[in-house]
């Protein structure tokens, strides 16, 4: 029988995915004035306690009283729940009854700034493969929150930010007003992990002006975009952006010239023009083959990316994703593109054996067969004066790779034994860590590999008694000499070597701010540079409520990072390590050595 992968490790690997399509999703939603806060609906909260919160909405930067402001106080959980109360002319609001709990206020009404965010906070893991605490809890964006014990009244004072105001005008090359364009305005809130960006929109008048109104203050890009194609009746193809050719202030063509703008609480920005830019637009095509035999791929997914994307995400102006799929004969076409740096990737579907529903897999092998969807191929183009066409796409198909699990000490493997293998390829991003169960005599297989060079480590989640000592094959590690993989042939054998010899170290985040410990982050990133491109390399853990942390951890050398979680990105890379290791503290872990160290913060 093969060892699967427990359902509850499973459902935690697949929270980020998940959470990041239902937050794609919500970006398409409207928000309705009837739902609950950031456009989420939840059944009304009947008061069940004793608890009193009352208070006032005030002003930051003044304190004077919000009057009228509609509060929702929410609760999270297996039952979503939500009360409605007003504030009077005094900005005061009382709410009686409530149970335990913790509550999230969200401000609603004339004089609140416009919402900053699409409503998602999606707490990335730092763990490349997370356990169930490493994840923070899911909310709505909400303006305060407080806990009651459900007999208690308390006194909440929210104090919000004033809206600001964003005005400018529109102008036709000569100079003229460009009246009924579309103006986007996109903010990302600074200093808060997760996808706090926002984006608003208008249209300008026949003078060609606009106004945005009640922002959340910020820095914000301005873009204003006009129909390449007017009259287009494909609209998803204008959902999609592929029809608009798009001018950043004052009059800059891509993302890096655009100029910021910022807006404070209150404060009234104006002249913020925009002198369209008339540009030639090219096409991009070309044809994706099978790399085995050169036959054309029908039906496979073609995406165009534009590499400045990476500075803002798909909400900003222009910076959308483009998709499109190949006809019969393999070919596909993107045209109304502007010059600039693109990634362009195909996807074809990976064609496997036995049913979705099969009962056979088991939840590990289910969970791996989720995650491999596709063969992948990308390929960067740079357009510049002119159309790119006959670009080739070939796509490699899968292999396999065997080996075997063995303890240095040669004592006999743990039951049910599941490691986690992570690939990288030349140039690539890491791949998810993916589950592979071990027989009972160390051997384990890897089906449906993308043929190529790969880089290859495998891991044991944090807190396992064991650590990955070596992933070797031929006697090459294969952390720093690539594995070759080809289509319909088995790879290997590599062995994979695990070791109880964890090293431990202890200590406390040490800050002049005795109250700012508890919200951090102990990274360790391993300085050896053929280790940084996997993520299973990395270890980290958050302090807890005294700034004390505990890691166990392969014996190596490591970077030593204790930070905020917003200061941290979503994803560790090598990039990162590079950039912020004059920051970093290096510490030497051995073999069962247990090590104190105090890193002191700001």
């Amino acid at each position: 029988m093969k060892a699967s992968i427990p359902r509850s490790r499973l459902q935690y690997l697949s929270l980020l995915s998940l959470g990041l399509i239902i937050f794609l999703l919500l970006q398409t939603l409207p928000v309705r004035a009837q739902a609950g806060p950031r456009g989420m609906r939840r059944a009304p909260l009947t008061p069940t306690g004793h608890s009193t919160a009352k208070g006032r909405v005030i002003y930051k930067d003044n304190s004077q009283p919000l009057k009228g402001a509609r509060l929702r106080l929410f609760t999270t959980g297996d039952e979503e729940t939500e009360l409605v109360v007003f504030a009077n002319d005094r900005g005061e609001f009382r709410v009686d009854n409530l149970a335990a709990g913790k509550y999230y206020v969200a401000l609603e009404g004339p004089g609140v700034a416009m919402q900053s965010g699409f409503g998602m906070k999606l707490p990335l893991p730092m763990s490349a493969i997370p356990k169930a605490e490493d994840f923070e809890e899911v909310v709505p964006k909400h303006d305060a929150e407080f806990t009651v014990d459900g007999t208690n009244s308390i006194e909440v004072d929210i104090r919000v930010e004033r809206g600001g105001m964003l005005t400018g005008k529109v102008l036709k090359p000569n100079g003229a007003p460009a009246n009924d364009v579309d103006v986007m305005l996109v903010s990302r809130t600074a200093g808060e992990a997760g996808p706090y960006t926002a984006r608003y929109s208008t249209r300008t008048d026949k003078d060609g002006a606009y106004r945005f109104e009640n922002l959340p203050p910020g820095d914000f890009v301005v873009g204003a975009a006009i129909e390449s194609k007017p009259g287009s009746t494909d609209i998803r193809a204008r959902m999609r952006g592929e029809t608009q050719v798009v001018t950043y202030h004052p009059a800059a063509t891509t993302l890096r010239d655009a100029q910021t703008v910022h807006v404070d609480s209150g404060s009234a920005v104006s002249g913020i023009n925009i002198t369209l830019v008339v540009r030639d637009s090219f096409a991009i095509s070309g044809t994706v083959v099978k790399q085995r035999d050169g036959t054309a791929l029908a039906g496979a997914t073609v995406l165009l990316r534009n590499k400045e994307s990476e500075l803002g995400g798909s909400l900003v102006p222009g910076m959308s994703q483009r998709t499109t799929r190949t006809d019969a004969e393999g070919h596909w076409s993107f045209s109304n593109v502007a010059e600039g740096s693109y990634v362009v990737t195909a996807l074809a579907p990976l064609v496997r054996s036995g049913a979705a529903g099969d009962e056979s897999m088991d939840r590990e092998e289910a969970y791996r067969r989720s995650r491999q969807r596709f063969l992948v191929v990308q390929q960067d183009v740079i357009v510049a004066g002119g159309s790119l066409t006959d670009l080739l796409l070939s796509i490699t198909g899968s292999g396999s790779i065997a080996g075997v699990v063995e303890l240095d000490n040669g004592q006999a493997l743990p039951p049910g034994l599941v490691i986690f293998l992570e690939l990288v390829r030349t140039g690539g991003r890491p791949g998810p860590p993916l589950p592979v169960g071990v027989q009972p005599d160390g051997s384990f297989s890897f089906s449906e590999v993308q043929g190529g060079d790969v880089y290859l480590s495998a891991a044991l989640p944090q807190d396992s008694n064991f650590f990955v000592k070596s992933v070797t094959s031929n006697g090459n590690d294969l952390r720093s000499t690539p594995l070759k993989v080809s289509e319909g042939t088995i790879a290997g054998p590599i062995k994979v070597v695990l070791s109880p010899e964890l090293g431990q170290l202890t200590g406390r985040v040490m800050s002049d701010k005795r109250d700012s410990v508890s919200d951090f982050v102990v990274l360790l990133a391993p300085v050896e540079s053929d280790k940084e491109r996997f993520r299973t390399a990395y270890f980290s853990t958050r302090t807890g409520p005294d700034g004390s942390y505990s890691l166990s951890v392969a014996p190596g050398e490591y970077f030593l990072f204790a930070r905020r979680r917003d200061q941290l990105p979503g994803v560790v890379s090598d990039d990162f390590v590079r950039n912020e290791a004059g920051s970093a503290t290096r510490v030497s872990v051995a073999a069962r050595e247990q090590k104190r160290f105090d890193p002191h913060v700001p």
